[in-house]
Parts: C-alpha cells; structure tokens; sequence
C-alpha cells in the first residue's frame, strides 16, 4: 500500500515545460534562422558581385577573369567588410572605396609581375581594372547590404549622395580614353641609346609611316644590332613619369615585310 501511494507523487512531481519558455525558445529560433538567412544574402552578393560584373563585361573571357576577381574578393574584400561591419560603417561609398582598393591592389600586382611596365602606373588598364573594382563594390552594397535587416546601421531610404557615381563614372571613362595607346608603324632609322636589358631601356630614331620623325624606347638589347632599317609596329601612349605621351617599339613587321 505505501508503494500505491507513492506512484501518484512520483508523478506529481515531474517538471512540466512552461508555455512561456517553449514560445520564447521558439522565438529565439526563428530569430537566429531569420538572421542567418539575412546574413546568407550578404555572403551570396560577396559571390554574385564578381560574378555577374565579370561575365557582364568580358563574356566568354569571364572563364578567366571571374576566378581572380573571386580570388581577390575572398583575400581583400571580405576582410574589408568584416572591418566596416565590425565597425558598423556600410555606407554606398565604403563598398566603393572598398572595390577600388582591390583594383588598386590588382594593379600593384600586375605591374610586380610584368617587369619594366611597373613604371607607368597610370594606363588605361589600370583605370578600368580600379573601376572595374569599384563597380563590384557598388553591385555588392545594392545585392547584400541594401535594406538588409542584419544591418540596422546602413539606412533604408534611398541615398541620394550615390548620384555622386554619375560624375565619378563620366570622369573614369573619359581618363581611361586619353590614356589609349595609339598605333603606328616606322623605319629605324638609328639608335641613340644602348639598351641595358629590362631596367634600363635604348632609344632608337624611327621615322612613322606619315613622314614624322620621333624618337621610341626598347627595352630588349638584343635590338640594337638587328632593328636599324627595319619596319615595327609602335605605341604611343602617356609616361607618368614624363607627364607626356611617349612611342615604345612593339614589334617587328612580319612576313619580311619592309615597306613602312
């Protein structure tokens, strides 16, 4: 008998779960999903941005420009946005600025890894590949940031300040036109300065094609033997050095053509 009193006790005593606990747990769930799906917006324009800009501009080429732009994403940008979340600074322009830095930090590559080109900073690939980054930068901020709940900080009205893109834009396109080589074609007529392997370019005296005649640069000193009174394909394109437009050497005609 003292065994059938106890069983109804036992039972008494279980905990039960408060209503108020189990609403408040599942509250708390559904926030942390809500949140992490927000936040998988973010990471998914970081993706999409390079993505959709590189096959947006070099088409079939994209094959090879989307994985570097990926690459500098991973290794720049997302960094960067990590700092600026941390820092609860999202705004438009910090996206733009942020995209810029990867170009400039491309850029900087780039010229480590192509030699003697490192002294022309200032080419109109080099714009393009700043604007090329800043434009990421701006697709990013409208896919990931832009009334994005998990940033209370970033405001929801439209920001009128990104009209200030439009002049900025203009601006670009136009510096990278006057920053186009141009093409020619001459006979070297002489050299007037030895070349010294990659570092310390020749000159050499080429009559164009028109009639003029300037002085071009090489940077192969094999040439100084082998390229007077011969035809070549030239450039002319602005020295940031120089502060001036400058002809470089390119190429030889081919097919023993000599007639320039």
């Amino acid at each position: 008998m003292p065994y059938c009193d106890a069983q109804p006790r036992a039972r008494a005593e279980r905990p039960t779960a408060s209503p108020l606990g189990t609403r408040h747990a599942m509250r708390t769930g559904a926030r942390s999903a809500r949140t992490l799906a927000v936040m998988t917006r973010a990471w998914i324009a970081i993706i999409l941005a390079p993505t959709i800009v590189g096959i947006a501009l070099f088409g079939i080429f994209a094959l090879i420009a989307v994985p570097i732009m990926v690459v500098i994403t991973a290794t720049i940008a997302v960094p960067l946005f990590l700092l600026f979340k941390r820092m609860q600074r999202l705004n438009w322009w910090h996206a733009f600025l942020s995209g810029a830095f990867c170009g400039v930090c491309y850029v900087l590559l780039d010229m480590l890894l192509s030699g003697p080109s490192w002294r022309e900073p200032l080419t109109s690939n080099n714009v393009l590949y700043v604007g090329l980054g800043a434009l990421i930068g701006i697709v990013f901020w409208w896919m990931g940031l832009f009334r994005n709940p998990s940033f209370p900080f970033v405001s929801r009205g439209f920001p009128f300040s990104f009209l200030l893109i439009i002049p900025i834009a203009i601006g670009g396109v136009l510096l990278n036109k006057s920053l186009r080589p141009t093409f020619h074609q001459g006979r070297v007529i002489s050299i007037s300065k030895q070349a010294s392997g990659a570092s310390l370019g020749g000159l050499a005296t080429v009559r164009l094609s028109g009639g003029t005649t300037v002085d071009a640069e090489f940077h192969e000193s094999w040439m100084d033997a082998t390229i007077v009174g011969k035809c070549f394909h030239l450039s002319e394109g602005w020295s940031t050095l120089r502060l001036r437009r400058i002809y470089s050497l390119d190429s030889q005609l081919g097919g023993d053509v000599n007639d320039c």
